[in-house]
């Protein structure tokens, strides 16, 4: 909470293997075009990673969804990057980035801002003394700017297209959340993949099972 009285949510993005921070961005909230624009903006800077790890919280993930994913999760899988979630109640799954929240708070608890941007000031100078100045156990006592290197997938601007395999079934997610099956029965996907194509390959004794894109949704008889 900021002296304005309004709450400041902060979206931590790092990399897991050097432990650099590559953004913090301040937020009044965490909604999915926000967090969208701050993931585009380090993954120019950045290149994107195979995996992105986060907790269940909105609008990462949700526990009641297909696979839990929500919309920045197809998006994310647009730009060929997998959605991985840490269990519900189990923070100590992402260890390393709960323990650098934990200095994070630290180090912010005695620099309370009056307004958003001077909040975050304060993230960018934690940002930069975390991973230039400050050296790591686990690196041999390197820093994590020392050790960081560069993903070499590089982000695309425009959406990738996919073509899926021609022995499946292609449809078009309706408003409703899911697909029509055979011209009379519904087949729900998720309120979060409508507009989208899924593809549905028959794997065998009435059962079907459903991708996104190389991302297996599940199966249904």
């Amino acid at each position: 909470k900021m002296q304005n009285g309004r709450y400041c949510y902060p979206l931590t993005v790092c990399d897991s293997k050097s432990r650099m921070i590559l953004g913090v961005s301040c937020h009044y909230r965490a909604t999915y075009v926000s967090v969208k624009q701050s993931y585009i903006k380090i993954f120019r800077e950045y290149g994107l990673p195979e995996y992105m790890h986060t907790d269940n919280g909105s609008p990462f993930g949700n526990i009641q969804a297909v696979c839990r994913f929500t919309r920045l999760c197809y998006w994310l899988v647009d730009q060929g990057v997998l959605p991985v979630f840490s269990d519900p109640g189990c923070p100590q799954q992402n260890g390393r980035h709960e323990r650098m929240h934990r200095d994070l708070k630290a180090y912010c608890k005695p620099r309370i801002a009056t307004t958003l941007s001077k909040q975050q000031e304060v993230m960018d100078a934690f940002r930069l003394e975390y991973n230039g100045v400050r050296p790591h156990e686990s690196l041999n006592l390197e820093t994590p700017l020392a050790v960081h290197k560069r993903s070499l997938r590089e982000y695309k601007e425009r959406k990738i297209d996919y073509d899926y395999p021609s022995a499946y079934k292609v449809y078009r997610v309706t408003k409703s959340g899911a697909i029509r099956w055979r011209g009379f029965y519904w087949v729900f996907i998720s309120q979060a993949a409508i507009k989208r194509y899924i593809g549905v390959e028959e794997i065998g004794n009435g059962i079907w099972r459903v991708y996104y894109r190389t991302v297996v949704l599940g199966c249904f008889d």
